[in-house]
């Protein structure tokens, strides 16, 4: 139709790490803003399915970006890491601020099932959004799950997340 417009980047093998605007002139104006990321090699990976529960959870290292999407309605993406008591720990889904439809919800359990924080959306002084950020104090050392869905149960091909822990 005339109000979508669809294109390919291409990137330079060498392309620098980092974030940028990507905008789309056309004969019928200028597109909104849309942040482009660029990873550096080796500080992603993919999420891998089924991670549907705590019994599937998808085993990550602390320090990499995880690339996943809620598929569909009621879908729960589950992951795991360990952690040393004290560890303060970050963990910071981005999706709506990359003008993806996702309002993500996180949450942090104890691999028991206890329940240590949980965001819908991230507000820090001047700065607040649909994303969310909890940080954590580990309280004992051992593997602690994380959790992403979306806050109103939906879910798509386009409900693209970045997690990162």
């Amino acid at each position: 139709g005339d109000s979508e417009v669809m294109f390919e980047v291409t990137l330079p093998e060498h392309a620098p790490a980092g974030r940028t605007e990507l905008v789309v002139v056309t004969p019928g104006g200028r597109s909104a803003g849309q942040a482009l990321v660029i990873d550096a090699a080796g500080t992603t990976a993919a999420e891998q399915e089924p991670n549907d529960g705590f019994a599937q959870a998808q085993a990550i290292e602390a320090g990499l970006t995880i690339l996943g999407t809620i598929q569909q309605a009621k879908d729960v993406d589950v992951y795991r890491f360990r952690g040393k008591a004290g560890e303060e720990v970050v963990c910071e889904v981005e999706a709506n601020r990359l003008g993806v439809p996702l309002d993500a919800l996180l949450l942090v359990f104890t691999s028991e099932g206890q329940l240590l924080g949980s965001n819908d959306e991230f507000a820090f002084g001047e700065s607040a959004h649909r994303d969310p950020r909890l940080e954590l104090k580990l309280p004992a050392d051992g593997e602690y799950l994380v959790a992403v869905m979306d806050a109103s149960d939906t879910g798509t091909a386009g409900h693209a997340y970045r997690l990162s822990v």
